[in-house]
């Protein structure tokens, strides 16, 4: 796969060199939050997954469908699948970007 090139162009307040160090460490810094924090939430719905006896792509689907009551537990699981879906974009974002 293609790396998406961050180019630093224009003039600069300090070397060019010194911005894009700045940046690639700024991007690698997020890339790991980033992990860190998937690495938590798939442990959070393996527990919920233990706990319910269902995958959490079951759960969902079957939460969307409203064949689930309203619950805290169950929101709080749908949260971490959502948020989870969300970061591995960011991730995949992440790792395509070439300093």
């Amino acid at each position: 796969m293609a790396k998406a090139k961050v180019e630093i162009v224009g003039d600069t307040k300090r070397p060019k060199d010194a911005v894009k160090k700045a940046v690639a460490r700024a991007i690698e810094r997020r890339l790991s939050e980033v992990e860190k924090s998937i690495t938590r939430l798939r442990s959070s719905l393996k527990d919920f997954e233990a706990e319910h006896n269902i995958t959490t792509e079951r759960f969902y689907e079957k939460y969307l469908a409203g064949e689930l009551e309203e619950n805290i537990d169950y929101m709080e699981w749908r949260a971490c699948k959502e948020i989870l879906d969300d970061l591995m974009g960011e991730k995949a974002l992440l790792e395509e970007i070439s300093i």
